[in-house]
């Protein structure tokens, strides 16, 4: 073999580990974020049978007031966006939060 083609296929060998390497770490990713959204989903719905179970048999209240309870309880999280935004728009004590914002998944 020529030094062209040893050449050629040391870098073709480099190509393909780079593209396995990638193809892996997307599929280590995937599986994370597809771990956290079934965990957050049986958090959340393990969470609202309690709460619920609380705001009716314990104490005694209407739907309406649960709604309205849920609603009052929502709102950081619905302002949530445009305040992460907004940090990271702007210093907040000097720092952004880009980087452990991704992070912690907010």
């Amino acid at each position: 073999m020529t030094d062209t083609a040893v050449e050629r296929t040391s870098e073709s060998y480099a190509d393909s580990e780079a593209e396995r390497r990638k193809r892996q770490d997307f599929i280590r990713v995937l599986a994370f974020v597809v771990l956290t959204v079934v965990m957050g989903a049986l958090v959340g719905a393990c969470f609202g049978l309690k709460a619920s179970y609380l705001y009716k048999k314990e104490l005694h209240l209407t739907a309406n007031d649960v709604t309205s309870i849920g609603l009052i309880l929502g709102i950081p999280s619905y302002l949530q966006p445009f305040v992460g935004t907004w940090t990271d728009t702007f210093a907040f004590f000097g720092y952004h939060r880009r980087s452990y914002s991704l992070v912690s998944g907010k």
